[in-house]
């Protein structure tokens, strides 16, 4: 393996088409798209190599895992001894190394073709380590094939990029679809492993984190905001560094201030155990169906800014004391001969948006808006 690492790289010698027409020893003499064009091909070499390690990978672990076998009474860990091999190899972590092995065996036997639209450089190396994130709890299940094929199916038809947030709603979407019991067993894992932790940093700083409920971080963000701003318009701190402040406070019970240190400053600032903030309008929006508020039927529902959730978080939602319910479709309202309903889109500050029409998934749709008013 030395002797390999030392000889030269042929990577240099590869044509130019591998660097999407860029001669990368003459950049000025290329046209600006085709830079851009060839950073383009650049990211589908990078998911071929991504697809090639998976491979290679995923070869290892038959080696080393699969085909083990106990030898002179001495049982030995194949997972651990193929990390350790690849963690030396490549100076990185054990944990990192494990993560490679688990994600190229998941890709090969449960998403292959998922892995195909990573050779093909339909999508890169983190869209495919998120689906394989997102699909970890049908390891078992009859539906993953189905999964595998739905993902690649919409990859490799819907056009444009992938943001973070929509890959991950998409993959949510079809995970549900064919598994709502891997949905709801991955969202009580979550809230199981719920705690709180701190961790040192330097030049004498600390980090706090908890883990909860979706709902109760966004409420708890907005309370913290609340606070921060509460200040007058020449505190001298930063957004980021009042909003740490004003979540010491909050957490003590001490009082938060202005930091702007005039005699007649004008903040307004709520009393030590005024939680959340007298100001404080926490919202969160989730759309779901009336059936499955009810318990009459289990779909899933959408949580802005957090994505896809089931149908039971649905109901946990609507339970709770500080969720008001607002229905999309009135009451009653009737229906268009072709099924979907034709609703007001504006405000009666604007009455010349165009009206919209709203296709109902399943049933009656309901907008459950949890908040904290004081």
């Amino acid at each position: 393996m030395s002797s390999v690492l030392s000889s030269p790289s042929p990577w240099p010698q590869l044509p130019r088409d591998y660097l999407g027409g860029v001669d990368a020893a003459y950049p000025d003499e290329d046209p600006t798209n085709d830079l851009l064009l060839g950073m383009a091909e650049l990211d589908r070499g990078r998911a071929y190599l991504a697809y090639a390690e998976y491979r290679s990978v995923a070869v290892l672990y038959d080696r080393l895992v699969a085909a083990r076998e106990d030898t002179d009474g001495f049982v030995v860990d194949g997972f651990a001894d193929a990390a350790a091999r690849i963690a030396k190899l490549r100076g990185t972590s054990r944990g990192a190394a494990e993560t490679l092995l688990n994600d190229a065996v998941a890709l090969r036997d449960r998403l292959p073709e998922v892995s195909e639209c990573l050779r093909d450089g339909v999508i890169g190396p983190w869209h495919a380590q998120k689906a394989v994130s997102r699909t970890d709890l049908l390891a078992e299940s009859s539906a993953a094939p189905a999964v595998d094929a739905d993902i690649a199916r919409t990859l490799r038809t819907k056009r444009g990029t992938w943001s973070k947030a929509r890959f991950r709603d998409m993959l949510d979407r079809i995970v549900f679809r064919h598994d709502p019991d891997a949905v709801r067993e991955r969202r009580q894992q979550a809230l199981d492993d719920r705690r709180m932790w701190t961790h040192p940093r330097e030049d004498g700083t600390a980090e706090i984190t908890g883990v909860m409920s979706a709902e109760n971080v966004r409420i708890a963000a907005a309370a913290v905001a609340a606070l921060a701003d509460s200040v007058c318009e020449h505190d001298p701190r930063t957004k980021p560094q009042r909003q740490s402040d004003a979540m010491f406070c909050l957490l003590s019970g001490t009082a938060f201030e202005c930091d702007c240190g005039s005699d007649d400053c004008t903040a307004v600032i709520p009393e030590p155990g005024v939680v959340p903030p007298v100001d404080c309008k926490a919202v969160l929006h989730v759309v779901a169906d009336e059936a499955t508020v009810k318990g009459m039927a289990n779909h899933a529902g959408f949580m802005d800014g957090h994505g896809v959730i089931s149908g039971e978080h649905v109901r946990d939602i609507a339970a709770r004391a500080d969720t008001k319910v607002s229905y999309l479709v009135p009451p009653n309202t009737q229906p268009e001969p072709d099924g979907t309903f034709t609703l007001p889109a504006h405000l009666p500050s604007d009455p010349y948006r165009r009206r919209r029409r709203w296709i109902p998934s399943s049933g009656c749709a309901m907008a459950i808006a949890p908040n904290r008013d004081v």
